[in-house]
């Protein structure tokens, strides 16, 4: 079978888990004996180029609006506006891809991040006859930044500037003939909005990871008690809020690792104002590396964080994880794989933490529970199995 594997940003350009998730289903599509290209973006700038890697075709669609999201400072606030109207419906993206398409004949299609794409591959590929799987992984199709976040906390309800630029989203998902969210959440999150009517499956697959299972750090002790947060430096990850409590109080014997990247002027902001000698910011860093190096992974997410694959590899690694209790979180971290918390309480997580720094015992309780369960985090033969089976369901009822 051709697949055709379609994301905003493809290796190695990865900005995040979606990336990740891409490259996991490319290798696994092609371990089950079929034929793969991948359909991604490039800088504007740059000519159309095709390579391969890891044995799948990539081709690289130069951008058709007025830069290229992947950029470490973020363009002004009336360039955002004009490059979000556009990508409501980019014809002229739409224009490329059908190119491509044409070319390629591919069987199947399975789109992931459509940003900068646009919902237009929805119609191209409507109209071509592609069958196609839409994977949810954040909430592109409801809100134009992905997230629905307000600058402060989580948006309860759609706002008129996330409805303005999303009215024709239901319409043209309605084309698309599975959805797959990669938790309940985020699926049912799209459906409330009216979106994917007419998908003939509806469903959601957690994530695996193709990971061999690595070591596992030897237990907590006595010692200095080490934090982590891993991912990118944005508002809506809430990592302020984690530095806040570190930068206030006195948690003796207690450090907090800081490894990711974000926008230059909100990094350096983060830097600049958060300087206690137990707070130490390291950049990027490979996951052995920081993995290796903490007890305990903090997820704070402000936003409804569909599913975030660093808990995942919390797992795989023996260590438990305090995460908030939004989006798709709670479907992974319960009271045996560590804490749930209410983000924007942050006397609630002081408490937590403390709690934690004085009863150690709960966390190698936790790591216990989480090395005799991690297998089934690293179950990859099974979810390509899953995603295979929506692909043949979609096929079978053309």
């Amino acid at each position: 079978m051709k697949i055709l594997i379609i994301n905003t940003f493809y290796k190695p350009y990865n900005l995040g888990g979606a990336e990740r998730v891409c490259e996991y289903m490319v290798n696994g599509f092609i371990n089950e004996g079929n034929e793969v290209s991948v359909l991604t973006t490039c800088n504007k700038k740059e000519a159309i180029k095709t390579e391969m890697i890891d044995f799948a075709n990539v081709i690289r669609l130069p951008i058709k609006n007025i830069y290229w999201p992947y950029n470490k400072k973020q363009p002004p606030s009336f360039k955002r506006f004009v490059w979000h109207t556009i990508d409501v419906y980019n014809p002229f993206m739409a224009r490329a891809v059908e190119k491509v398409l044409i070319k390629e004949k591919p069987d199947v299609a399975v789109c992931h991040n459509l940003t900068g794409f646009s919902a237009s591959i929805w119609k191209v590929l409507k109209k071509n006859n592609i069958p196609m799987i839409q994977v949810l992984h954040d909430l592109y199709s409801i809100c134009p930044k992905s997230n629905m976040f307000n600058g402060m906390d989580a948006c309860k309800k759609r706002c008129f500037k996330c409805s303005f630029f999303r009215f024709v989203h239901p319409y043209l998902s309605s084309d698309v003939d599975a959805v797959v969210g990669v938790s309940r959440f985020v699926l049912d999150k799209h459906l409330d909005y009216g979106l994917f009517k007419n998908a003939k499956v509806k469903t959601f697959i957690h994530n695996a990871l193709i990971e061999q299972l690595p070591k596992i750090r030897k237990n907590v002790g006595f010692e200095k008690l080490t934090f982590g947060f891993i991912g990118s430096l944005t508002p809506n990850k809430g990592i302020e809020n984690l530095l806040k409590i570190f930068n206030k109080i006195d948690l003796k014997h207690t450090e907090l690792l800081i490894a990711g990247i974000g926008k230059e002027d909100y990094e350096n902001y983060l830097k600049n104002k958060y300087t206690k000698d137990n707070i130490k910011f390291l950049g990027y860093q490979k996951r052995d590396e920081f993995f290796n190096q903490i007890d305990v992974l903090i997820v704070p997410s402000l936003w409804n964080d569909t599913l975030p694959t660093v808990i995942l590899e919390s797992f795989i690694y023996g260590i438990p994880v305090i995460a908030s209790k939004r989006g798709g979180i709670p479907e992974l971290v319960n009271d045996d794989n560590g804490w749930l918390f209410e983000p924007t309480d942050l006397k609630n997580l002081e408490k937590l933490l403390k709690d934690i720094i004085s009863n150690r015992d709960k966390i190698d309780s936790k790591k216990d529970y989480i090395i005799s369960t991690r297998d089934k985090y690293t179950d990859y033969n099974n979810w390509i199995s899953k995603y295979m089976e929506v692909i043949n369901e979609i096929i079978k009822k053309r």
